[in-house]
């Protein structure tokens, strides 16, 4: 199980996927929930500095579990993972950059909007959808499934005789000097 959760290949089904990102979001919660009883009880007053410091420390490794936890479950659904991931990353990239360009108009909020779809569609499909075991492969290299060719029937077909063996009084050739007789 770790191998999906940090190689992006591999499939899993509906429940591993619930259950599995429902325990990396118990983790991270306890790790933020850790952290602001420490604050609390230390009486820290930079809270948005700890929570920018916690940010850059937990942020990549839950991307990275959390899109290969989901590149895996698409390619079990029969999909190639790699273009749905990045059309999804790469809208809400824009988005973000949108509404750090055009604070409050209204291009930010239906932008906003049609990223919200977009996550909540790819979330509901990611837990909802059957798997597809139409491929005969389960952890590949690459995205494509490797096909195998049919094997080529030989052109020359090559025939041997039963051709008598000379033996030397009676007795066959020591190993590794048959064939040698006469030398």
């Amino acid at each position: 199980m770790l191998d999906v959760l940090f190689s992006f290949r591999g499939r899993v089904a509906r429940l591993q996927y619930f259950c599995t990102s429902t325990c990396i979001g118990l983790v991270f919660g306890a790790v933020l929930a850790a952290v602001l009883l420490v604050m609390r009880q230390q009486d820290t007053k930079d809270f948005f500095t700890v929570l920018i410091a916690l940010g850059i420390l937990c942020g990549p490794p839950l991307l990275w579990v959390s899109y290969s936890l989901q590149a895996a479950r698409i390619r079990d659904m029969g999909f190639k993972p790699k273009p749905i991931l990045l059309g999804v990353i790469s809208l809400n990239i824009f988005v973000f950059f949108v509404a750090l360009l055009f604070s409050g108009s209204a291009a930010v909020s239906a932008f906003s909007t049609i990223a919200k779809i977009a996550n909540f569609t790819l979330n509901a499909s990611l837990l909802f959808c059957p798997s597809d075991y139409r491929f005969t492969w389960t952890s590949p290299d690459t995205d494509e499934p490797q096909r195998r060719e049919p094997p080529v029937a030989p052109r020359h077909r090559v025939t041997t005789t039963d051709v008598p063996r000379p033996q030397v009084n009676g007795a066959r050739p020591a190993f590794g000097r048959r064939g040698m007789e006469g030398q």
